[in-house]
């Protein structure tokens, strides 16, 4: 049964998902089950939380910040849509690059968001 529901998590989502599970828009409550669509609204502040740590640091560190998307967009579990209707691979809408590196002014952490064409 395991290898069943692993499979059908590689269908694509129908069109009509939207109407048969909640959506929850970000910065709001997350319902008791795990079956939901995250929305994330154009415009919207979408909150960063970064944390440095490890066995290597005498002191950790903690950030927080904002970004806005540009468009709507509906996540459920690895697909992404604009419309939440027609869903594709998180990684064939968008691509996110991270970097770091150690400098004389400090640590410098790059993350970007690039949509794909």
């Amino acid at each position: 049964m395991g290898g069943m529901a692993g499979c059908a998590s590689l269908q694509t989502p129908s069109s009509d998902l939207i109407t048969k599970i909640p959506i929850v828009e970000i910065g709001k409550e997350k319902p008791q089950s795990n079956e939901y669509i995250l929305f994330v609204p154009a415009g919207k502040d979408v909150p960063i939380k970064l944390s440095v740590g490890g066995s290597f640091l005498s002191e950790e560190g903690f950030a927080e910040t904002k970004v806005k998307l540009r468009q709507d967009l509906y996540l459920y579990k690895y697909w992404s849509s604009f419309d939440g209707r027609n869903w594709k691979r998180s990684h064939r809408v968008f691509d996110a690059v991270f970097s770091a590196g150690l400098e004389p002014q400090g640590l410098k952490v790059e993350i970007k968001i690039n949509k794909v064409q």
